[in-house]
């Protein structure tokens, strides 16, 4: 069972919003494409920091904790800075947790 839990900060308002997603309330689909994109980013693999996760003007900062049985990992990430297939799993969740 799969847990995610995404912080995002910044913008030009400097809002922080946070989602919470388990892979049980996904639809099956959803939940392998959700994992796929973890797979595909390395996302246990990738350090804690990626990219300069400073104050980016009107960017957003984010922070993917994932959790998945044993392994638990958390990511630090400003938006330009953002790898494709972890763009894609933020949006994923932003869209799909409530």
């Amino acid at each position: 069972m799969m847990r995610v839990i995404l912080k995002r900060s910044g913008g030009l308002m400097g809002l922080s919003r946070q989602w919470e997603l388990d892979e049980r309330a996904l639809a099956p689909a959803k939940a392998q494409e959700l994992r796929r994109l973890l797979d595909q980013a390395g996302f246990f693999a990738l350090p804690s920091e990626v990219g300069s996760v400073g104050r980016a003007r009107d960017s957003f900062s984010y922070q993917l904790t994932v959790e998945d049985g044993e392994r638990k990992h958390t990511v630090r990430c400003a938006e330009p800075a953002l790898p494709p297939p972890l763009r894609s799993c933020i949006g994923l969740i932003m869209g799909s947790a409530r």
